[in-house]
């Protein structure tokens, strides 16, 4: 998404695998729902039924306190915990039920 030439918020999502991979807003776009919505965009690609995941910093890691938050307003719940780079990370999931952001 873009606003004039400044990149307002950006998704790298995997259709094959399912997930997303990369999502990132803008400090100054931050709080308008660019995010939500390309997560909802990306969503939408896949069949009804199917789950998306994202893999995030465990609960407690002061570093993802924020993306974890917005992930599970989503819908999204822990699943299987991973270290990633020697990172203690964990997958996130949710069940596309095919309504705006998983009725939520």
């Amino acid at each position: 998404m873009r606003s004039g030439e400044t990149v307002a918020a950006a998704l790298l999502f995997s259709k094959e695998r399912k997930e997303l991979d990369f999502l990132a807003v803008s400090p100054e776009y931050r709080r308008r729902g660019l995010a939500q919505k390309l997560v909802e965009t990306a969503a939408a690609q896949l069949p009804v039924g199917t789950q998306l995941s994202v893999v995030a910093c465990r609960e407690g890691d002061p570093m993802g306190t924020e993306a974890r938050a917005f992930y599970e307003a989503l819908g999204f719940a822990p699943n299987e915990e991973l270290t990633i780079f020697n990172y203690p990370c964990q997958r996130l999931t949710v069940n596309r039920t095919g309504c705006a952001a998983d009725c939520k």
